[in-house]
């Protein structure tokens, strides 16, 4: 039995290819949008992906079939993104973080905070 409900939403943050690896529980957590943005608040040292319209500056689609598909993947190729986070917070530019969300029903986001990353090998993966 497969019980997503009480599985934290999740995010990797990949300093080799660049990108955000987003994982299926926050498109869940969010309602299935079709669309997302990453919103980045520097007083909290946080990130919050949360639902937008298509239309929005830096919309990002989600995978049509993407929380169903186990052989989808969600992922966001930003370099100067990237490198943001990992230069701000002291980390490694070639490693692989993860980091474990909180979802803010008030708000409809999943809130990352950057202060809870950890590194992970590349042999392990973030829970989709």
């Amino acid at each position: 039995m497969n019980n997503t409900k009480n599985r934290a939403p999740a995010i990797s943050i990949n300093g080799k290819q660049y990108c955000i690896n987003i994982g299926r529980d926050v498109i869940r957590k969010l309602g299935f949008p079709s669309h997302v943005c990453i919103l980045q608040n520097y007083r909290k040292n946080a990130i919050a992906i949360m639902p937008c319209e298509e239309t929005e500056v830096l919309s990002f689609r989600v995978p049509d079939g993407f929380t169903t598909d186990r052989m989808k993947k969600f992922r966001i190729y930003s370099q100067a993104l990237v490198e943001e986070i990992l230069s701000n917070n002291d980390l490694e530019a070639g490693c692989i973080y993860s980091l474990k969300g909180q979802h803010e029903p008030d708000a409809n986001a999943v809130i990352f905070y950057l202060s809870e990353i950890k590194g992970i090998s590349n042999e392990d993966k973030i829970s989709t």
